[in-house]
Parts: structure tokens; sequence; C-alpha cells
């Protein structure tokens, strides 16, 4: 629910991402949606966006969403904000996102 205070150690921030953190020996995986498309689903023509229990973990803000995708090898993003993190951060290319139903999504891989 966007505009909601933070409960975790950030009382003057919003929270805006729903996280989940995979951990390998080798890899950190994360997985963020923007919060309030968290349980939605979108479809167009044979692709299908479901933003599910895979994105649902913990509520984040934008700073420590920064914190989380530097120490992150893996990043799967949905959504406007959580893209615009990752492009802000010159993480991504815009040609790099796709959109369904006008939702943009985008997976990055550090080497």
């Amino acid at each position: 629910m966007y505009g909601m205070r933070c409960q975790e150690n950030c009382p003057r921030s919003i929270i805006m991402f729903s996280i989940k953190i995979f951990k390998t020996a080798d890899h950190v995986l994360l997985a963020v949606c923007d919060k309030e498309l968290l349980g939605r689903e979108f479809r167009e023509g044979e692709k299908l966006l479901k933003i599910g229990s895979f994105y649902a973990g913990e509520n984040c803000d934008e700073v420590k969403l920064k914190k989380i995708i530097k120490e992150a090898t893996i990043i799967n993003a949905v959504g406007e904000k959580a893209v615009k993190v990752l492009e802000s951060m010159g993480l991504i290319h815009p040609e790099a996102v796709i959109r369904i139903k006008d939702i943009p999504h985008v997976q990055v891989v550090k080497l």
C-alpha cells in the first residue's frame, strides 16, 4: 500500500517496494517490485507477468533498496519505481526493459 509508513527501523521513509532475497554460495538474487503491484497479474497476448510470492518478502524503502542492489549479483525488478532505481544507478539500459500491459520488467546479471 503506497503511502504507508515503514515499520522496520525507517520511521521517516515510505514503503515503496517489496523485496525478497535468495542466497546461494555464489550469488545473491534480489526480487523487487513496486509494492502496489504485489499480488497482481498482467497478461498481454501469450505473455504473463505474475507478481506473487517470488517478490513477497519484506517491505523496503529506496535507501535500503539501493544498499541491497549493490550486494546483489542477480536482480529481477518489476514496476516503474523499481526499474527507475536501477536506471538511476546505471545498471540497466532503457532498451533492456520489457513491458507487459505497460508494466516494466527487467533482469540484471552482474558479471
